[in-house]
């Protein structure tokens, strides 16, 4: 009879026999441990040397083994045993239901995952190190979530799903669907079925992540009274497209996890895969670009890339988006095409100035769209080069890059000139009608004490939510340096008063926080609102905001292959140009003996890009000659 009642338990939980007749008083517990019937479990050995067998699921009778334990130890390790097979066993369920939602895109190797067995590399990975202890979900093939924007007509979607299908399969949808009386008051989390997208009950917490904590942790954009990209995104982009809602989804899901402390998530990776696929079926419609949903979703696929380290395949996510801006006339065209499309430009600019410096593709983005592109002229840039590269397979990408440098060194030495010259003796002779002691005390708009100053020398380190991307805050603090050097040029060959302008930048990072601490992407945004000009000033055609995301690309190559003190070189030169003229007091309708002295001091001054000139064009040079094939 014991032998029944151990049959009957045997596909159940081992049940704790403790006979009463046992004398002894000792406990027995019987575990059950589940093995095939002609092997056991392999071992590591085996499985380094063969492929583990696809798994049977419930296709034929099972044999049981029972083993009478009589300690602890050995329970422990039965647990134990089990418990791996359990995690073991829900790792294979979730990396195959995220391999049947990955987009069907040329280069992927996934196949059909049947019922009978499974064929994903993932999986076989995971197979491999099953006798392993792993606390977080391994990593997504990054490299296989490319897009081919260049041939969009041969994108091969094998099994593409519609919007219908994805409709089908979410179980869970907060509409008034569900329920007829439902309404504004029922507690319907969508009583108005306002999202593009089905929902499940979990991914609705995404959407006050994607607005609220999202910026507030990554960009600490929180205050009321300013600008807030990110739910302006949600507002009018996202919500009207289910392309780029399904992208910022996937944005919020990545950081969700990084907040978590986790690479990735089941949740990040299938919200990842599900925008792809969208993605893909939207460029076979779309291969314009015309919606600026498209745009987005292809600038969001690239964040998320640059978060998780894959550099490449960030590039690879930009080429496509220069591809599509292209087929939109460029960045030119995206600001005259309407107030979304003027929206789109600022957020793909700040896209690129967060850009990995190792995933630059090109010197710029497109401006016209034209081949070859027709970039913007300033009076600081050099005559278009001419240099014979016809023995070159890329001669027009190295020329454009030579070109860039030429014109970042010379905007370096203009500014110069033009500060030398307003520092001159014709300037020291003019003594002020006032003294020193009479001077009005009125503080200098950029010196230490202003928050300015003190965000642009000294960067904040904060938690971001997702880890080591602390350059992208050195990023938009360069290009913020160089959207006030460029005004303070400006200002200078139009013999207008730059106090000005530092006036209103210092009124603007007041108004986000009085108490000072205003981050470096909420000043960048300032910038941007109005392409760098002040607000209520008629702006240019984009100009500005083009020229600065151009040297920015120049100064992070020179970062990329150049010695450390470089990026502090140029971030020092740019502060001081800004800091000569405070000191000097340019612009002053009056000066005292302090401001002359300075004048005197900085006369001959020579900024320290200028005295590392030759050495970063060698550097260049020899960069550019590792990049050529080798004959």
């Amino acid at each position: 009879m014991g032998k029944a009642a151990r049959s009957t338990s045997a596909r159940g939980r081992a049940p704790d026999f403790s006979g009463p007749d046992n004398n002894d008083g000792n406990d027995f517990r019987m575990s059950s441990v589940l093995q095939t019937s002609t092997d056991l479990a392999p071992t590591r050995a085996n499985q380094d040397r063969e492929p583990t067998p696809p798994s049977k699921g419930r296709e034929g009778p099972r044999k049981f083994e029972f083993v009478l334990v009589t300690d602890s130890e050995s329970r422990r390790q039965v647990r134990r045993y089990a418990m791996r097979q359990y995690v073991h066993q829900r790792r294979l369920d979730g990396i195959a239901r995220l391999e049947s939602n990955k987009a069907r895109v040329r280069g992927w190797t996934t196949t059909g995952a049947g019922s009978d067995g499974i064929s994903s590399p993932a999986i076989k990975q995971e197979d491999h190190e099953s006798s392993c202890d792993s606390k977080n979900i391994s990593n997504s093939e990054s490299s296989g979530s490319s897009i081919d924007f260049g041939e969009l007509d041969a994108l091969a979607l094998f099994a593409p799903r519609t919007d219908e299908e994805i409709r089908a399969r979410e179980p869970f949808r907060g509409s008034p669907g569900l329920d007829p009386q439902a309404g504004p008051s029922s507690g319907v989390i969508d009583p108005f079925d306002s999202y593009p997208l089905a929902l499940r009950k979990g991914d609705h917490n995404l959407i006050p992540h994607f607005i609220t904590r999202y910026p507030l942790m990554m960009y600490k954009m929180g205050h009321a009274h300013q600008l807030n990209p990110i739910r302006a995104i949600f507002h009018r982009v996202a919500i009207h497209d289910p392309v780029p809602f399904q992208a910022m989804l996937a944005v919020a899901s990545k950081h969700m996890a990084g907040v978590h402390g986790q690479t990735d998530t089941v949740l990040s990776l299938t919200h990842k895969m599900r925008a792809l696929r969208l993605l893909n079926e939207r460029l076979k419609n779309d291969p314009w670009g015309k919606h600026e949903g498209t745009i987005y979703t292809a600038a969001s696929m690239a964040v998320i890339e640059k978060w998780s380290k894959a550099d490449s395949v960030e590039s690879l996510h930009i080429r496509g988006l220069i591809q599509l801006l292209k087929r939109r006339g460029g960045m030119r065209g995206m600001r005259i095409a309407g107030p979304t499309s003027q929206f789109m430009e600022k957020i793909l600019y700040w896209v690129d100035f967060s850009c990995a410096p190792s995933a630059i593709v090109g010197t710029s983005l497109p401006w016209t769209g034209n081949t070859p592109d027709i970039a913007p002229t300033l009076p600081f840039m050099v005559p278009r080069l001419c240099l014979d590269t016809s023995a070159l397979s890329d001669d027009q990408e190295i020329t454009s890059i030579l070109q860039s440098c030429e014109d970042f060194f010379s905007f370096f030495h203009s500014l110069n000139k033009l500060q030398q010259f307003l520092l001159g003796p014709s300037s020291l002779s003019k003594i002020g009608d006032l003294e020193q002691d009479s001077l009005p005390k009125n503080r200098a708009p950029f010196d230490s004490l202003s928050p300015l100053y003190n965000i642009l020398s000294s960067l904040p380190d904060y938690d971001h939510g997702i880890r080591d991307i602390r350059y992208i805050d050195e990023h938009c603090c360069m290009a913020c340096l160089l959207y006030l050097n460029l005004a303070l040029y400006d200002y200078y060959l139009t013999s207008r008063n730059f106090n000005d302008y530092l006036a209103w930048i210092n009124f603007e990072v007041r108004k986000l926080n009085p108490n000072g601490g205003a981050s470096i992407a909420s000043i960048l945004w300032i910038f941007l609102d109005n392409g760098g000009f002040p607000g209520g000033e008629i702006s240019d055609h984009g100009e500005r905001n083009w020229l600065v995301s151009r040297m920015l690309r120049v100064a992070k190559r020179y970062k990329r292959t150049g010695p450390g003190d470089m990026w502090d070189c140029l971030r020092s030169t740019l502060l001081g140009f800004l800091t000569i003229h405070q000191e000097c007091g340019i612009g002053d309708d009056s000066v005292g003996p302090v401001e002359l002295s300075a004048r005197r001091r900085w006369r001959h001054n020579k900024p320290m890009i200028i005295l590392e000139e030759a050495r970063l064009r060698e550097m260049m040079l020899d960069q550019l000659r590792t990049s050529l094939p080798t004959p």
